[in-house]
């Protein structure tokens, strides 16, 4: 008799330990919402550039804006990236992405060849007003990623640690849906 009394207190212990975590799971799948919010750049007014103060809500210029889609732009110097590493970047973003990518647009200041990769050429002072005004970075050889609207969501170098957080972030704009 206390042998099987001591079986099912067993039993009993086993399912409890097993149906909690099994509990908490499906509470938090019903009732949870996994969402992360990747910060929107200049949305209040008071951010100066090289070109004057952006105002609150800031989106870049519809003629720089991808059509309903989100954009990824990097701005290319000879002296600063080296155009195989951006290509492999390139590669590793598309490959993650495959149809999910956002429009990549390559910006320089001279002619330069990235397999895949449509090239804006401008001359040096277009290029830095694109630069600093539009996007409002403040230096050549980073990432801008841009969502859907036109707000921009993030800046990023070409380091690797910086390359996979670009990645998390592009994830996550995607699985919002603002990407």
């Amino acid at each position: 008799m206390f042998s099987i009394m001591n079986k099912v207190i067993k039993v009993a212990f086993l399912v409890i330990t097993l149906a909690i975590p099994v509990g908490i799971f499906l509470f938090l799948k019903v009732f949870g919402n996994n969402k992360f919010d990747i910060p929107v750049y200049y949305q209040e007014a008071g951010t100066t550039t090289d070109c004057g103060e952006l105002g609150a809500d800031y989106t870049i210029p519809d003629s720089l804006k991808a059509e309903g889609k989100g954009q990824l732009v990097f701005f290319y110097q000879p002296s600063i990236a080296d155009p195989l590493e951006i290509s492999n970047q390139f590669v590793r973003l598309k490959d993650t992405f495959n149809d999910q990518m956002p429009t990549f647009v390559l910006y320089s200041s001279k002619q330069v060849e990235i397999e895949g990769v449509p090239t804006t050429v401008y001359n040096r002072q277009t290029y830095d007003k694109v630069l600093n005004c539009a996007y409002a970075a403040e230096y050549s050889g980073q990432y801008v990623s841009v969502d859907k609207l036109g707000r921009i969501r993030g800046y990023y170098a070409t380091d690797l640690d910086e390359q996979d957080r670009l990645i998390v972030e592009l994830k996550i704009l995607n699985e919002n849906g603002e990407n």
